[in-house]
């Protein structure tokens, strides 16, 4: 029973002895046991026929009886065939999972099941081991993830719709592409991306009070006059 080599992932506990999934085989008709067996020896048998097969004096250890072995196949591809399959990612969002069946080992999260190896962030592709941020069904490594899928799934008529940075406010306020995420700042009828809403002089990111002049906001009132000295804004 078993390779002899070390299980490192997933493993099947029997008889005292741990097995690989796919090494855990009944010795008479190398048919995979995925339920209950007839133990034996140490070994675990699928069925009766094969556990007095194995007794018999003319059986080989290691070379399966073709008889019993064509059984044990006609059975698996009937039990496959009855069974349903299990589709990783089946039942999460868009993205999510490989479409394909479920490998031995799986992971259930999201109301659905995934091979370890398929549970990604559908937006950066980060294999996700741990905590995750949750948003239509499926699993995001981080809050961008999140927002930039959202954009992505829009349709062109949404996108068009979004405010664009600095949209309606004064010259050199802004910079003009569109506001994805609803993480804004609201300022001067218009709205910006908030490491936009700068002084259009000197640059400097205003986070608090600020100088109002010709739709802009200014750090300094020096910024004011050098603003208008540049564009002949009057005061």
């Amino acid at each position: 029973m078993g390779c002899g080599k070390p299980c490192t992932s997933s493993w099947i506990t029997a008889m005292g002895a741990a097995f690989h999934p796919s090494c855990f085989k009944c010795p008479t008709c190398a048919g995979p046991i995925s339920g209950g067996f007839f133990p034996f020896n140490n070994c675990a048998f699928c069925t009766e026929e094969c556990m007095s097969r194995y007794q018999e004096p003319d059986f080989v250890i290691g070379e399966p009886d073709e008889a019993l072995a064509a059984k044990a196949a006609e059975k698996a591809a009937e039990e496959s065939a009855a069974e349903p399959q299990e589709i990783c990612g089946a039942g999460a969002g868009e993205g999510m999972g490989c479409g394909g069946d479920l490998a031995a080992s799986r992971i259930g999260a999201l109301g659905a099941k995934f091979c370890p190896e398929c549970f990604k962030c559908p937006t950066c592709g980060t294999q996700i081991e741990g905590s995750f941020y949750s948003h239509a069904d499926c699993a995001f490594d981080t809050p961008e993830c999140i927002e930039k899928y959202k954009f992505d799934h829009m349709s062109e008529e949404e996108k068009a719709a979004l405010p664009r940075c600095g949209e309606g406010a004064g010259e050199g306020m802004g910079c003009g592409e569109m506001i994805r995420d609803g993480n804004s700042v609201g300022a001067l009828g218009a709205k910006f991306c908030p490491e936009c809403f700068k002084c259009p002089t000197c640059q400097k990111k205003i986070e608090g009070s600020f100088y109002g002049h010709a739709d802009c906001a200014f750090d300094t009132p020096e910024c004011i006059q050098i603003y208008v000295d540049e564009h002949g804004y009057e005061r």
